[in-house]
């Protein structure tokens, strides 16, 4: 019983951060704290459609209520993300990602039909100044050193990601798929 507990949070924990409008929502109160008014200004959305999103990741605890006030006779709850430093990069491996592969793959495989899409629209309208790019690369690594040049990409990108926190930012996706052959 209790194994399908944690099963059942764990991916309701995926289902979040799968979704795009939470991640949103979470990238907004990234070290800030701001009401839901300020967060739907921020994603240029109505808060009527992001209330249920809000309650979704409160639930979860990715994000909390840090104070209350009062306007108008009205509560605002003051919401910040429960964890601050949280960068929007996944690592789906282990027992976790094991027990909830059949939904992590369909998400993946959407992302991946996504980034083929861009790839293939800036190939056929905007082959002279593209948003996307694809690369293949073989190499001959061992088992270590392929984990290490994996975590160093991951590292890589996460650091260019905070280095550039006072700079308008454009958001990029990077899908890293790697495997050993053989």
């Amino acid at each position: 019983m209790e194994r399908s507990i944690m099963d059942e949070k764990e991916l309701n924990l995926i289902k979040n951060l799968f979704n795009y409008q939470r991640m949103r929502i979470l990238r907004a109160l990234q070290g800030k704290e701001k009401t839901i008014k300020e967060i739907a200004k921020d994603l240029e959305e109505k808060p009527s459609r992001l209330y249920y999103h809000i309650n979704q990741l409160e639930e979860i605890n990715l994000i909390k209520v840090i104070r209350e006030e009062k306007v108008n006779n009205l509560t605002q709850k003051i919401y910040t993300a429960n964890t601050p430093d949280f960068n929007d990069e996944f690592n789906w491996v282990g027992e976790t990602a094991s027990r909830n592969k059949d939904y992590i793959f369909t998400q993946l495989h959407s992302h991946i039909e996504a980034a083929l899409s861009a790839i293939y629209n800036d190939l056929e309208n905007n082959p002279s100044s593209p948003h996307s790019e694809a690369s293949l690369i073989n190499a001959s690594l061992t088992r270590d050193e392929w984990k290490e040049v994996n975590k160093k990409i991951r590292d890589l990108i996460s650091e260019r990601d905070k280095e550039n926190s006072e700079k308008e930012l454009l958001h990029s996706k990077y899908i890293i798929l790697t495997y050993l052959e053989g």
